[in-house]
């Protein structure tokens, strides 16, 4: 499978999504995030790259499966 809409698309849903989820938790399980943004015929595994690809940025931090957003996450919110 593969995401629908666009990866850019795909950052800001999750960008944004954990920014709403950090409200109550600064750091949230993975499998909690990624069961909020996966849509109808999309996979976990689709969102992988885009963990990857942001935690590289510094926009989020992975570790021991959680999430946590990153001032410079919340900068790149602000642009969109």
């Amino acid at each position: 499978m593969t995401l629908r809409g666009t990866e850019s698309q795909a950052k800001t849903r999750l960008l944004l999504t954990l920014w709403e989820m950090s409200s109550i938790e600064t750091e949230i399980k993975k499998s909690d995030l990624t069961r909020r943004l996966q849509r109808k015929g999309e996979k976990a595994a689709d969102y992988q790259p885009i963990f990857s690809t942001l935690d590289k940025n510094g926009a989020i931090a992975l570790k021991n499966k959680m999430v946590q957003l990153n001032p410079k996450g919340q900068q790149l919110l602000e642009r969109v």
